[in-house]
């Protein structure tokens, strides 16, 4: 049984309108995510649309993966979402995979990076940037990168969907020496994906959780034996309450 839905968001001077119908069985946040990555993309859309207003274009776009190796943090969800792609792909595309990521959680022990990643995030905003710094200098590509170019793309965390640049794309291997001007999206669709999720999993640290993407394989467990099961509308109506709050 499906139970339609009609959604208005009035963003950056527009009205957003998304419809149609939602399984009412009761399924895992994990589960409903492509639905709320195209919220995303839409409000990635306005933003868009207005940085064009005035003059500027978005400089992302295939064979430039200098943001693909920053520090991506994904929601507990997403990273349920990414273990079970990885899970489910043929044998050797798999073990191709699980070997980069196993690659990259060696090379962070090395730097001496693992055990504060696999910790709480930090909670002060330069303690976050001076972590990310840290990991953006070893240079280590997103397993999922290839060819420069996202394997997942339809797939990608919405921390990646947000990622709108309109400076030169050579400024974003040199954060440092060269801001990088972004353009944020009306409504950050990645922060409410950390506060729903942090009400499901463990180690989290407090109401906005995430983990690094690169440990996605190693997701924390949800809180009792699984994750929270609701119908999708529900899912959706809790996404908006708290996004309506970003």
């Amino acid at each position: 049984m499906a139970e339609p839905f009609d959604i208005r968001l009035r963003v950056g001077g527009e009205t957003l309108r998304l419809s149609g119908e939602a399984d009412a069985t009761p399924v895992r946040l994990a589960e409903v995510l492509p639905l709320l990555y195209g919220i995303s993309d839409a409000l990635g859309g306005v933003a868009e649309r207005e940085v064009a207003a005035r003059g500027r274009t978005l400089r992302c776009g295939p064979g430039c993966g200098a943001c693909c190796r920053q520090l991506v943090p994904v929601a507990g969800a997403e990273a349920e979402a990414l273990a079970e792609y990885v899970a489910g792909l043929e044998p050797d595309r798999r073990r191709a995979l699980e070997a980069r990521f196993a690659a990259a959680r060696e090379r962070l022990g090395a730097a001496g990076l693992l055990a504060r990643l696999q910790g709480p995030p930090p909670a002060d905003p330069a303690a976050r940037r001076a972590l990310g710094l840290a990991y953006f200098a070893l240079g280590l590509a997103c397993p999922f990168l290839e060819a420069e170019s996202c394997s997942i793309h339809a797939r990608r965390p919405a921390a990646c969907r947000e990622y709108l640049v309109t400076s030169d794309p050579a400024w974003c291997a040199e954060p440092e020496r060269h801001p990088v001007e972004m353009v944020a999206p009306p409504r950050r669709v990645s922060r409410a994906l950390y506060r729903l999720s942090a009400d499901e999993w463990q180690g989290g640290a407090g109401p906005a959780d995430w983990l690094p993407l690169v440990l996605a394989l190693e997701r924390p467990a949800p809180v009792g034996p699984e994750a929270p099961r609701r119908p999708a509308a529900e899912h959706l109506r809790r996404f908006l309450a708290v996004l309506a709050e970003e």
